[in-house]
């Protein structure tokens, strides 16, 4: 049975085929099956992207607060690029955020590896991103996800958005939302390791002892401030 429905079928496509042949000509069906068979496989494609976002989105985070922290900023990009129908960047994100999920480490995009300005002209050299990976992975290194998960979740993204942006080159404003997103993320890192670990009463004796002596003046209410006057 198995075999006489393999002859149907052959006959059957072979009827379709010899009917098209004589409607359109021979350079006309091969264009058509050509276009067919790229259709199919565009459609294959966009539904194996489309199968890696949706299984990120239906993904329950596990993992500490960073890894939550991290899979919700992807998770966004994410969004975003399944707006656009983007397939290829929703289903990248889609990847990193499982990752974010399933508690294991995400590994960044390397420099080099996405190629700049396809469309336009983002500003951006390879070595600007070569420098921002080496410098979120060193505050990753350190414990910044420990120190703060959301802003150390945020320069991951901000990096991954902003070079995947840049390798579009034709958003200014999508370039400057991501470039932004992880210079704010990175100021607060960088503050946070940059900042001794201090007791309160001994701050506030730190600051006291640095105010220049003078009249009654209003001062701020944070010890952190208290140098910060006003007459």
């Amino acid at each position: 049975m198995a075999g006489n429905a393999g002859v149907e079928r052959m006959v059957h496509v072979s009827w379709i085929e010899t009917t098209l042949l004589l409607e359109i000509g021979l350079p006309m069906l091969k264009t058509f099956k050509n276009t067919a068979l790229i259709a199919v496989f565009g459609l294959g494609l966009s539904a194996c992207a489309s199968n890696m976002y949706e299984s990120a989105k239906m993904a329950a985070p596990e993992g500490d607060a960073y890894n939550k922290a991290l899979y919700k900023e992807l998770m966004a990009l994410a969004d975003h690029e399944r707006y656009e129908e983007d397939w290829t960047d929703a289903n990248g994100y889609g990847a990193m955020a499982l990752a974010a999920a399933n508690g294991g480490p995400v590994e960044m995009t390397a420099p080099g590896a996405r190629e700049l300005d396809r469309y336009g002209t983002s500003g951006y050299s390879q070595a600007d991103f070569a420098s921002a990976h080496s410098a979120v992975s060193g505050v990753l290194a350190d414990g910044g996800a420990a120190k703060d998960p959301t802003a150390m979740a945020k320069a991951v993204a901000g990096y991954e958005c902003w070079y995947e942006q840049a390798e579009e080159g034709h958003q200014a404003d999508d370039i400057m939302h991501c470039k932004e997103m992880y210079d704010n993320a990175m100021a607060i890192l960088t503050a946070l390791f940059l900042a001794a670990d201090f007791e309160t009463d001994d701050l506030l004796k730190l600051a006291t002892d640095l105010r220049a002596a003078g009249g009654p003046q209003i001062e701020t209410f944070s010890p952190l401030y208290i140098t910060n006057t006003c007459d």
